[in-house]
């Protein structure tokens, strides 16, 4: 191989090396806040789908009745478990 052909490979592999540098770069900063979007979004849905459930039941005059709210607790728990709602929260139980 010759020295011009050598050269033009190696510029190649080295542009390859410092575009994937770059690239985790940015993925490494814009990770975290499309994740965040990810999680106000799906937080808004879950208030609009409590809230969808608080007025249905309003409306049907049903509001007090324990089991009704009781499936409002249900829903509320499961959100607050949701992967994308699950926020840094400390642990539970003791700490060691």
């Amino acid at each position: 191989m010759t020295i011009p052909l050598l050269l033009k490979l190696f510029v190649i592999a080295a542009g390859v090396g410092i575009a994937g540098i770059v690239l985790c770069f940015v993925a490494w900063v814009v990770a975290p806040a499309v994740q965040r979007r990810a999680a106000r979004k799906a937080e808004a849905e879950m208030d609009d789908v409590l809230r969808e459930m608080q007025n249905g039941l309003a409306r049907q005059g049903r509001l007090g009745e324990s089991d009704h709210i009781g499936d409002i607790r249900i829903c509320r728990a499961i959100a607050n478990r949701h992967p994308l709602l699950v926020r840094n929260r400390r642990p539970r139980g003791r700490r060691t």
